[in-house]
């Protein structure tokens, strides 16, 4: 865990608006862990943020942008960005606010290839390709490569595209993630292992974000980092 504090803390190194305690290896031994004092505000305490003129909308988007950051950038990822794991320090920089992570006992990576077909997805996906989708689901694993996509667009394209048709940045992770739990008992779609922490992972960003504004739209937020990293 002291290994993976040091690392993330090396990636955000030239970040302010992302604070990771010191590891002090001199106070630390195989059962016990000393960091430096995260003096900061619980994000399950949106009032506590309001009353120390934290703006949660600022929080929100510096969660979310530094959580694709971690996905598609960096490669090395928090997997466990629930409420307790993340502080909102005061102070912004621009429109982002400032975040605190501890806890860095669950992190997990992500390959080259896997961050960019994924990246390729998600901008298929906004698209409406779905054969591409489709593609791009065999690609990462979530199908054979054996697989006949021919009866799988359809599917894809009436799961995915009623959530998109009406209103791109209302697309909701948590509420797709249910719908394909149900395909999987129909339909030959499967989630690889690498993927079960960075889907867990999306899914506590998105409702700690929906959880401080429950108007928030995170492809709206997160759709034009995506594109530029594509």
């Amino acid at each position: 865990e002291a290994d993976n504090a040091k690392k993330f803390s090396k990636l955000f190194s030239n970040d302010p608006t992302i604070t990771i305690p010191t590891v002090f290896n001199q106070f630390s031994t195989h059962k016990v862990l000393t960091t430096s004092w995260v003096d900061g505000i619980k994000l399950s305490n949106p009032d506590g943020l309001i009353e120390n003129k934290i703006n949660p909308s600022y929080i929100i988007k510096t969660g979310v942008i530094n959580g694709i950051k971690q996905l598609l950038e960096f490669g090395y990822f928090h997997a466990d960005p629930h409420p307790g794991n993340m502080f909102a320090l005061k102070g912004k920089t621009g429109e982002m606010g400032h975040l605190a992570y501890v806890d860095f006992g669950m992190m997990d990576s992500i390959s080259n290839n896997d961050r960019l077909i994924l990246t390729k997805a998600i901008v298929n996906l906004i698209n409406e390709d779905f054969h591409a989708v489709a593609v791009n689901f065999r690609e990462l694993g979530f199908l054979k490569q054996s697989q006949n996509l021919e009866p799988i667009v359809p599917v894809l394209q009436e799961v995915l595209g009623s959530a998109i048709n009406e209103n791109v940045a209302s697309f909701n992770f948590k509420e797709i993630t249910n719908k394909f739990s149900q395909l999987m008992f129909d339909y030959p779609f499967r989630v690889p292992a690498r993927f079960a922490l960075i889907i867990r992972a999306v899914i506590s960003q998105e409702g700690l974000a929906i959880k401080l504004d429950p108007d928030f739209q995170i492809v709206s937020l997160a759709y034009p980092y995506i594109a530029k990293r594509l």
